[in-house]
């Protein structure tokens, strides 16, 4: 018996260029597949997690696998509850889907690209001071303090602030709020008003804004691949499948171009998004 009309499923997005790139993507793949699907823009993780449980404003989201293990841990087994996400993608997969059970949530298949917290200074900044990775910055910052730029919950995010402060010794003189990855952090580095900036390792425009990013030269940073997240009671074969398909062929390289595609030559990103379907017979 014809059962109607799939109900439409709304996929998640930060509110920055790549999670709404994926969001699209996500979203195209499950039209294509003859399941309704729509995009819808949100604040931050604080915001998508919880609707995600509830499964009633969003169903789907587009995540990055150690960043949501520790949101998780942290609501699962308390603040100070210690860090679970380490550089094992296979070991964080595994902690991240049982944290997620717990949180009515179903983690698909991880894609190849990854997104990690990056930190950048600009090419000069890095020529002039013999900076390469972030162990030099530790020891340069001893005499010279930096002023580091990075999104609003930076200071409180252990793969942050923390990390450069508790890992590698960084000096903080200031912090400044300013965006996840974006054109705030990168014109602000350009600019002069910060020496470093959290940048975001799939950044497809870095090179255009004469940024380098430093070596994670201690491996502080846990892995951020692409996951596909999914409300249980929402979940289908068809969404699983066609999600899945999705993560096997988003490549770092993808991420990358589609990237900059966004927000180098301001594109659409659900254009770009649909192109890629398109060419990789996913849309």
């Amino acid at each position: 018996s014809d059962t109607g009309p799939l109900p439409t499923v709304h996929v998640a997005s930060y509110n920055f260029t790549e999670s709404q790139l994926i969001a699209n993507l996500y979203a195209g793949a499950l039209n294509a597949a003859g399941q309704p699907a729509e995009v819808q823009v949100m604040a931050n993780r604080e915001t998508i997690v919880p609707a995600l449980e509830k499964g009633t404003e969003v169903q789907v989201a587009g995540e990055y696998a150690g960043s949501l293990t520790e949101f998780l841990n942290k609501q699962v087994n308390g603040a100070s509850a210690p860090s679970v996400a380490s550089s094992d993608l296979d070991a964080t997969m595994a902690t991240l889907r049982n944290l997620a059970g717990q949180k009515n949530l179903v983690v698909l298949n991880p894609a190849q690209a990854s997104d990690q917290n990056a930190f950048a200074v600009t090419r000069e900044f890095a020529k002039q001071n013999s900076l390469t990775n972030l162990t030099q910055l530790g020891e340069y910052s001893q005499s010279d303090p930096v002023i580091i730029g990075g999104p609003p919950e930076c200071p409180k995010e252990p793969d942050c602030l923390p990390a450069l402060k508790d890992s590698y010794d960084v000096n903080v003189a200031e912090f400044v709020s300013l965006d996840a990855g974006g054109n705030g952090v990168r014109t602000a580095l350009r600019e002069g008003r910060i020496d470093v900036g959290m940048v975001l390792s799939s950044d497809g425009v870095l090179d255009e804004f004469g940024l380098v990013i430093l070596q994670d030269d201690q491996n502080v940073q846990p892995v951020d691949n692409v996951v596909p997240v999914v409300n249980r009671e929402a979940t289908t074969s068809l969404i699983e499948s066609t999600l899945n398909n999705v993560s096997a062929k988003l490549t770092e390289d993808a991420l990358q171009s589609l990237n900059y595609s966004v927000e180098w030559e301001g594109a659409d990103p659900a254009t770009v998004a649909a192109a890629w379907l398109a060419l990789n017979e996913l849309g």
